[in-house]
């Protein structure tokens, strides 16, 4: 009994992070967006970080002091790795993570 629970717990989860990343889908048009421009400059710190510049918003810039986070540029920043470099792929899995 116990394990039918947690299966319709994780299928209930799972079909919330779907409707919920559908939503976002096709309520921008379908391309996948982020929820403010602050998360735009985490994704590009942390874009800049898998490219071995650092937490920095520009190559030649002093590191960046605006995150309020430093742990979390550095996770997402895997995430562009295992997007292979394609922006769509890692603007999902951001949006995948954010959503659990």
């Amino acid at each position: 009994m116990e394990k039918k629970l947690k299966f319709l717990f994780f299928l209930f989860l799972s079909l919330l992070i779907i409707i919920e990343l559908e939503t976002i889908f096709y309520s921008s048009g379908k391309e996948w967006i982020l929820p403010n421009e602050d998360s735009y400059m985490v994704a590009h710190i942390a874009k800049r970080i898998s490219q071995g510049i650092g937490p920095k918003l520009n190559a030649d810039e002093d590191y960046t002091t605006a995150l309020s986070s430093y742990l979390y540029p550095f996770i997402i920043s895997i995430l562009y790795k295992l997007s292979n470099n394609n922006v769509d792929i890692y603007i999902f899995l951001i949006q995948l993570l954010n959503s659990i």
